[in-house]
């Protein structure tokens, strides 16, 4: 009778627990070590060359390097272009786009803001932006 043993974490298949013969799919399996690697934020595992290659800029989350599946905090994926970039004047929650506070730029809610569009100031006191005086 086979005994079962437990393979390596992010392994689906192995011959020991320390040699992996199939990998999980987001994880890689190295050759050297015969164990399953991830690749860091920012990159994925391409084939072709059997290394974590780069996603698009400002991406934490692709699956090769014409798309990306999460951007970085404050970024959205612009499908047209191909990238990730700031939401000017709005920020995401609940599935959807919501807008900032009036004259800010970026904000991580309806409350807090990040940066001003220009031409206004962000006032300490109040904790938003606005015109300067004068």
């Amino acid at each position: 009778m086979r005994e079962c043993i437990a393979c390596s974490t992010n392994c689906e298949s192995c011959s020991t627990v320390d040699k992996c013969e199939k990998c999980s799919k987001e994880a890689f399996l190295n050759l050297e070590t015969h164990s399953c690697t991830l690749c860091p934020d920012g990159t994925f595992y391409d084939p072709k060359t059997q290394k974590c290659s780069p996603c698009v800029k400002k991406c934490l989350k692709c699956s090769n390097p014409h798309s990306c599946d999460k951007c970085q905090q404050q970024n959205a994926y612009f499908k047209r272009t191909n990238e990730c970039g700031e939401l000017e004047g709005q920020y995401f929650r609940d599935g959807g786009y919501k807008a900032c506070a009036k004259n800010c730029h970026s904000c991580l809610d309806g409350k807090s803001c990040l940066k001003c569009f220009q031409g206004s100031v962000y006032d300490d006191e109040r904790g938003k932006c606005s015109c300067p005086s004068g």
